[in-house]
C-alpha cells in the first residue's frame, strides 16, 4: 500500500462506540438481551449500507474487514497526535452536517470506540461476500519493499471491488437512528470514506444522509 493510502489508513481509524457501561446488579438475561439486540442491529445496518452503497449490477465479490484480532492489541506506541487531531476535526465536521443526529446517538457512538463486535457471517446482501483479517490483509500488503499488494489483493479476491470498512454503529436508546464511518479502498489512488446517518422506518434502515470525509 503506497504512502498517501497508509496516510489515510491512518486518518480513517474507524471509531465505534456504545452505551456499554451496563449498571452493575442488570441480570444476566438482560444483558444479553442487550447484546443480542446491539448484534443484530450491527449486522442490519451493515447490510442496508452495503445494499444501498457498494452493490451495482457489476459487483460480484464484496470483500469485508473485520477488527482482527478481537479485542485489539494494545499498540506500542502512542497514537500520533496529528493524526488523532486529523480525525476529531474529520469526525466533528461530519457530526456537524448530518441533520437531526441526537446527542444520545453521539455519546452511544463514542461509547463503542474500544468495544469488541464481531461482524457475524449473517449479512443480508444480493451479491457473495468475504469476511477478512489482518491475517488475510498483512501478507498481500507489507510494510517496506516494492508495493504491488493490490496486485496481489485482486489475485487472491478476483472480482471483488475493494476493501470495504465499517465502524462499530452508534444508536439512540430505541434503536431508530445510527451513526457508522465506513469506507471501500480499491486501489493506491481508489476509494472513499464517508459518516452515515441511519434511520429505521417500518423496519428497515436506510441511509438517510452521508458526508464524505475522505477521497483517495
Amino acid at each position: 500500500m503506497n504512502s498517501t493510502s497508509l496516510c489515510l489508513l491512518a486518518v480513517i481509524l474507524f471509531v465505534v462506540t456504545c452505551l456499554g457501561c451496563h449498571r452493575a446488579g442488570t441480570p444476566q438475561s438482560k444483558l444479553a438481551i442487550i447484546q443480542t439486540d446491539y448484534e443484530s442491529e450491527r449486522a442490519a445496518i451493515v447490510s442496508a449500507v452495503i445494499r444501498e452503497m457498494y452493490v451495482d449490477d457489476r459487483t460480484q465479490l464484496l470483500v469485508i474487514e473485520h477488527e482482527d484480532p478481537c479485542p485489539p492489541a494494545e499498540p506500542n506506541e502512542s497514537p500520533d497526535p496529528e493524526v488523532t487531531h486529523m480525525r476529531q476535526q474529520i469526525e466533528d465536521h461530519a457530526f456537524q452536517n448530518l441533520p437531526n443526529l441526537s446527542r444520545e446517538t453521539i455519546d452511544d457512538f463514542h461509547g463503542r470506540t474500544k468495544q469488541c463486535h464481531h461482524l457475524a457471517n449473517k449479512l443480508d446482501v444480493p451479491v457473495k461476500y468475504v469476511l477478512v483479517g489482518s491475517k488475510d490483509l498483512e501478507p498481500l500488503f507489507p510494510k517496506r519493499g516494492v508495493d504491488r499488494g493490490w496486485d496481489r489483493f485482486y489475485a487472491k479476491y478476483a472480482n471483488s471491488s475493494g476493501i470495504i470498512q465499517f465502524s462499530n454503529p452508534g444508536f439512540n436508546r430505541d434503536y431508530t437512528q445510527s451513526v457508522v464511518s465506513t469506507g471501500r479502498w480499491c486501489g493506491g489512488l481508489c476509494g472513499a470514506g464517508y459518516f452515515l446517518l441511519l434511520t429505521k422506518q417500518g423496519g428497515a434502515w436506510r441511509v438517510a444522509t452521508k458526508v464524505g470525509t475522505w477521497v483517495s
